[in-house]
């Protein structure tokens, strides 16, 4: 049977015994999953670096008490920043989901000349990174920022390696993990934000030679990093 991995700092425990009390976990394990008492599931504290295997006993509406069965430690996580305009739909849900997938660490949605939709649903989006963390056996969940218009975001990055996705002749291949790669919306760059990048010390990043979508892009970016 599948144990099912949930990850939060939101928990106490008293000895043995551990009460969990993260309002969406409790509802997920409840209205979601129907997990029962007697059933196992796995806590992940990306903060303390920690797997506890915990069997439930007790479930209720403020919180799920459970006998830690073990505890072990567990590496960090390390990955890149992905840097993306905000898409319009579902669209940037989708680079979100895919990025958590591929350890990205990092998420900041950037406002550009041709982006639409200039906000974001943060707690939604933050929710979506975590079941992705979840589901893909991560142990941290990525931070997604506050969005930046590209001018602010690349002041205060000054001085980074940036990476802007871009055709270009020249392909990098060997990105590092903790690199800042920078997606552009749907219709692309403008010629001012190209030179913004140049001002910058930005550096194109060619994703093939196929014209992506920008959501393909984002997600074939997050896969460079890993």
């Amino acid at each position: 049977m599948k144990i099912h991995r949930f990850i939060t700092k939101n928990y106490k425990k008293e000895g043995n015994i551990i009460f969990i009390l993260d309002e969406n976990i409790i509802h997920q394990i409840k209205q979601v999953l129907k997990i029962i008492p007697g059933e196992q599931i796995k806590l992940i504290d990306s903060e303390a670096l920690t797997e506890t295997l915990i069997l439930i006993k007790q479930i209720d509406k403020k919180e799920i008490r459970g006998d830690i069965i073990s505890t072990e430690k567990i590496e960090g996580e390390f990955g890149g920043t992905l840097a993306c305009a905000i898409l319009k739909g579902d669209h940037f849900d989708l680079v979100v989901e895919k990025s958590t997938e591929l350890g990205i660490q990092k998420i900041i949605p950037l406002i550009t000349d041709r982006v639409i939709k200039k906000s974001i649903n943060k707690e939604r989006l933050q929710k979506i990174a975590t079941e992705a963390s979840e589901q893909s056996g991560r142990i941290s969940v990525p931070e997604i920022t506050e969005p930046q218009k590209l001018k602010d975001f690349l002041e205060e990055n000054k001085g980074k390696k940036i990476y802007f996705a871009h055709i270009s002749e020249k392909e990098q291949t060997n990105l590092d993990k903790e690199s800042i790669v920078c997606v552009g919306p749907e219709g692309g760059w403008t010629d001012g934000e190209i030179s913004l990048f140049e001002e910058h010390n930005g550096i194109p990043l060619s994703l093939g030679k196929n014209v992506l979508r920008a959501e393909t892009a984002a997600i074939v970016a997050s896969f460079k990093m890993q």
